[in-house]
């Protein structure tokens, strides 16, 4: 399939799809007249960048991983892949804490707002927020 149908059908910016091309994490074949084409290879790829940028991985990160299929097997590669990997899983860790205290705090001014009026909830939230940014700030 052509840039057009492949942005259209993964919801993906054209401009997006050159720019993966250009740091090589999806690269599409090239017809004779010069045009990309997708097919189910890059559908494969588009659908992992998809969920690892969703999980919070960076474009950088993906291209690691991306590298990993190249690199020939050995214990040092399969070493260098779980420390990333486990680095990884500890932020995501962090980030599930941050947000399930986020949600918990949101639960607590929904309850907050509809027992008190305005001006004590917004000196509420701002504090809320506050907490909420040290703890996020704190690392």
């Amino acid at each position: 399939m052509n840039i057009s149908q492949f942005s259209k059908k993964y919801s993906i910016p054209l401009d997006t799809l050159r720019f993966y091309e250009k740091i090589k994490i999806l690269i599409p074949n090239r017809l004779s007249n010069g045009y990309r084409d997708y097919n189910c290879i890059h559908e494969q790829q588009v659908k992992a960048i998809i969920c690892l940028k969703d999980i919070g991985f960076t474009l950088s990160e993906i291209h690691t991983i991306s590298n990993f299929k190249e690199t020939h097997p050995s214990q040092e590669c399969k070493d260098h892949s779980n420390e990333f990997l486990n680095k990884k899983i500890q932020e995501l860790d962090e980030k599930i804490k941050f947000f399930v205290h986020a949600k918990n705090q949101l639960s607590e001014i929904a309850r907050f707002t509809q027992e008190n009026d305005f001006i004590e909830n917004n000196e509420y939230i701002e504090n809320t927020i506050s907490k909420l940014y040290s703890l996020k700030t704190r690392k």
